[in-house]
């Protein structure tokens, strides 16, 4: 498989530009892989985004129209993190709440290759309209707040805590319904470092070690900044509420709580700190 350094766009082994641009396809030899460990019931169409643990490829699905398929990279100790990348797709996919991206299918390949198909969200982030509209309004938040909190919820109730909610996780989702009016729904996306808890079994799709912060430091809870451990430094639900909190006044104010300039100010803002009203 190719795929096209400016917009993404997946191609063929045969092809050498992009059709939407015409810019020249390089090797891409995460989603040959990919494309080989779903067979030919998905065909991967773009790469969406690629983190440290993992890309997210669009793929369509001759039934389900577009889907969202994530792969784990293969880094450290693979089995390792594939057996609980697995465990983790496992626990999402009971979590069958329409404020929640859906997660349809999940499967590791002969060769290794450990990936899950999720529901494709067309629509924008509420980080992105953030980012174009400043701040949004008292009824248009507690609309966030209604849907995030039913999800949170359901989420803890089965033992599975998110660990990064912000607002370019949480989606407005935008589709047609049968009369033809565009439905639009709140959808909490990506539990990429989510964690599941059941009495002294836990399970991370990241590996993580007591004293390495782990989120995103706008809206790190003051116990994440010590990392995941046992005992009293083990997070739980009371880190997807505080994120909650901060997302919810940067909705309003247009700000985060906190504002640091490097991590070391923000770790000492979210433990020391009030935030301004």
């Amino acid at each position: 498989m190719k795929r096209c350094q400016t917009c993404n766009i997946i191609g063929g082994d045969n092809q050498t530009a992009c059709y939407a641009d015409g810019q020249p396809l390089v090797d891409d030899p995460l989603a040959t892989s990919l494309q080989d460990a779903i067979g030919q019931k998905y065909a991967l169409t773009k790469l969406i985004g690629k983190g440290a643990m993992g890309a997210v490829y669009r793929a369509h699905h001759r039934d389900l129209g577009d889907v969202a398929i994530k792969v784990m990279l293969a880094e450290g100790d693979s089995q390792t993190l594939s057996e609980r990348f697995l465990r983790e797709a496992r626990a999402l996919r009971k979590l069958r709440h329409q404020n929640a991206v859906l997660i349809y299918d999940l499967d590791r390949s002969p060769s290794g290759v450990t990936y899950m198909v999720m529901e494709m969200v067309a629509g924008r982030s509420l980080g992105a309209d953030l980012r174009e509209r400043r701040r949004f309004n008292l009824d248009e938040t507690m609309e966030v707040a209604e849907a995030v909190c039913s999800a949170l919820s359901a989420a803890h109730e089965r033992g599975i805590i998110h660990r990064d909610l912000k607002p370019d996780n949480i989606l407005r989702a935008e589709e047609k319904g049968v009369d033809g009016q565009t439905i639009r729904t709140i959808k909490i996306a990506d539990f990429g470092i989510v964690k599941q808890r059941h009495g002294d079994d836990e399970v991370s799709l990241k590996l993580t070690k007591v004293g390495r912060p782990i989120g995103t430091p706008f809206y790190m809870s003051p116990e994440q900044w010590f990392g995941d451990g046992p005992g009293i430094t083990a997070l739980d639900h009371r880190t997807d509420i505080y994120a909650l909190g901060c997302t919810l006044y940067e909705l309003l104010s247009g700000r985060p709580p906190f504002l640091g300039r490097t991590t070391t100010e923000m770790r000492s803002q979210h433990l020391l700190e009030e935030p301004p009203p």
